[in-house]
């Protein structure tokens, strides 16, 4: 799930910054990878009410 929103608001960010010229670049699973060790994001399980939470964050920041 985390995966899939970086990816998509990369997908925004590059169609806003370059508009359709990189319309080619391809979003991968590896590219993610990289993405999340080079800014260090991890993710970590967690059940219950803090799951709860984290969800609120995301959607508070990220689904915007």
């Amino acid at each position: 799930m985390i995966g899939e929103i970086i990816q998509t608001k990369a997908k925004e960010f590059l169609q806003k910054m370059y508009g359709d010229a990189n319309s080619k670049f391809n979003f991968s699973i590896g590219w993610l990878e990289r993405f999340k060790t080079r800014h260090e994001i991890k993710y970590y399980r967690r059940l219950g009410e803090s799951d709860s939470l984290l969800w609120r964050i995301l959607k508070m920041f990220y689904l915007k």
